[in-house]
C-alpha cells in the first residue's frame, strides 16, 4: 500500500447570502493523500487525472448556482459554500469517484491560505 500527495488549486465564488451580485472569488488550494495498490509510476497519473477530472466541476463556478451548495431562503441551510462545506462536499464526491478505481482518499486539506486549512480524513485515518 502506498500514499500519494497531490495539490491542486481551483477558484470557486460564492456569496453568503446567496445574492449572485455579492458573489465574490476564492483561489482555494487542495491537498490530497490517496492510498493505492497499484504499480509505481501508474498510479500517480490515473490519481491526478481522476481528481483534476472531478475538481474541474467546481473550478470557476459560481456555488451558490451547484447542487450541492443551494442554500435555503431562510439561509439556515447547511449547504451554504462555507470553506468547511465546500470540504466535504469535495471529499465525499471524490472519495465515491475515486474508490470506483480502488483507490482512496485519505485524507484532503483545503483552504484559501496556508496558514489555514480544514482537514478531513476517513473515520480511523490521519488525524
Amino acid at each position: 500500500m502506498r500514499i500519494y500527495r497531490f495539490h491542486y488549486f481551483i477558484t470557486i465564488m460564492h456569496s453568503t447570502d446567496d445574492q449572485y451580485d455579492h458573489r465574490h472569488s476564492h483561489s482555494v488550494e487542495i491537498i490530497t493523500y490517496v492510498e493505492s495498490d497499484r504499480a509505481e509510476g501508474e498510479a500517480f497519473d490515473s490519481i491526478e487525472g481522476f481528481t483534476r477530472d472531478y475538481l474541474a466541476y467546481f473550478d470557476q463556478k459560481y456555488l451558490n448556482d451547484l447542487p450541492e451548495f443551494k442554500a435555503d431562503r431562510d439561509q439556515t441551510s447547511k449547504n451554504k459554500a462555507t470553506i468547511e462545506q465546500v470540504g466535504h462536499v469535495i471529499f465525499e464526491g471524490l472519495q465515491d469517484k475515486l474508490q470506483m478505481h480502488d483507490l482512496n482518499l485519505r485524507q484532503l486539506m483545503i483552504g484559501e491560505t496556508p496558514l489555514r486549512m480544514y482537514t478531513l480524513s476517513r473515520k480511523g485515518d490521519v488525524k
